[in-house]
């Protein structure tokens, strides 16, 4: 069936070292940053989450849902709406995001051979890149990262270029290179709303 993602990644430290060692999961914290994504319900209430999820599984949002964790200094948010960010269209709550954290965009389609991934540093984008075996390269902006300047020939499989960015940064990857090393991102739970 192949792999479909759309999400952000926001820490402090590194977010693979994090992955591996969760702290909590601050509900109240995800909860704050679901409204704040999707608005308030009827009525003025604050969201809470209709079902756990997790990483493996919710990073591709469908039926108006989204996906949420924040854990301590990481965050983490699966949204149709960050697709828009390799347009330099980011909503308020993804600004705030990429102002006080570094984030990492990662929206995957292997079976059309679509792949796209951007890093912000200190609040400036340094990297961005979106390609599809249909459209070719479509957003090449800002200096490689190192993990993209030991890539052999692959340049044209997009879904491939951004496995290795979610590998090189998150500690995994989805259909690509595996290692005994890689975490499992079925074992960290998101919260779902809509």
């Amino acid at each position: 069936m192949g792999m479909k993602c759309n999400f952000v990644v926001a820490c402090r430290s590194d977010p693979a070292e994090r992955l591996r060692n969760l702290p909590p999961l601050d509900v109240d914290a995800s909860d704050a940053l679901a409204t704040a994504v999707l608005g308030k319900r009827s009525w003025g209430r604050s969201r809470r989450s209709h079902r756990t999820g997790d990483l493996s599984v919710d990073v591709y949002p469908k039926d108006g849902e989204i996906a949420v964790a924040v854990y301590g200094d990481l965050v983490i948010v699966a949204s149709d709406d960050v697709l828009s960010w390799f347009e330099q269209t980011v909503e308020g709550w993804g600004v705030a995001l990429i102002d006080d954290y570094d984030a990492d965009v990662f929206v995957l389609h292997s079976v059309v051979d679509m792949g796209c991934f951007a890093a912000w540093r200190g609040g400036e984008l340094i990297r961005s890149f979106a390609g599809s075996s249909d459209d070719g390269v479509i957003v090449d902006e800002g200096g490689r990262l190192p993990f993209e300047r030991d890539l052999h020939g692959e340049d044209d499989d997009f879904g491939w270029i951004t496995e290795n960015a979610i590998l090189d940064r998150l500690g995994y990857c989805y259909e690509g290179p595996y290692s005994a090393d890689n975490i499992d991102p079925a074992t960290v739970p998101l919260l779902v709303y809509r």
